[in-house]
């Protein structure tokens, strides 16, 4: 995998939920000493336990453990809107091995087919890619389209040895998501 092994996520911190600290640093100092209630343990840093999950997210099924992470630490803040003056918390992790993943993001023709057939699974993937990066407004009600969108994974992108999914920003930037499945 040619991608830089560092992947990022954010959690947004309610301020009253928020333990600690002088809240008059300036612009350019950062709060290293707070406590979060939201993140008071190890387990915190990573998916949600598989017992707590109770809905459809979007490449995730209930009682499915999915670690969504981005590329850079700037498409996580946008992708969770993440807005001035919000405190939030960012975590970085650093792969230790690679990651066998289904890249839903670029579409990789086969020189053993023909351009008809190549043209036909063009299609087929773009529209199963841009079920991973619907957005919705907020009075939708998201669960019947994450339901399809989680099938649609589960089918066509994690096969045998897959660790991962690789699709476009749903903000729209030219970036990644990596979404990583746990056993």
């Amino acid at each position: 995998m040619g991608e830089p092994p560092y992947h990022f996520r954010v959690r947004k911190a309610d301020p009253e939920k928020v333990f600690a600290g002088d809240f008059s640093l300036s612009e350019r100092e950062t709060y290293d000493n707070l406590f979060f209630e939201a993140m008071n343990c190890y387990n915190d840093l990573w998916a949600r336990q598989e017992s707590i999950v109770n809905d459809y997210n979007r490449l995730n099924k209930p009682n499915q453990s999915v670690l969504y992470t981005s590329l850079d630490g700037s498409t996580t803040l946008v992708e969770a809107d993440v807005n001035e003056g919000e405190l939030f918390f960012m975590i970085c992790y650093k792969r230790k091995k690679p990651i066998r993943f289904s890249d839903c993001s670029r579409f990789v023709a086969f020189d053993e087919l023909t351009e008809v057939e190549n043209l036909k699974r063009y299609v087929i993937f773009n529209l199963l890619r841009n079920e991973f990066v619907r957005e919705f407004p907020k009075t939708y009600d998201k669960q019947s389209q994450y339901c399809l969108s989680s099938n649609i994974a589960e089918h066509f992108f994690i096969g045998e040895g897959v660790d991962a999914i690789q699709y476009p920003s749903v903000k729209g930037l030219v970036a990644y998501n990596i979404a990583i499945f746990w056993e």
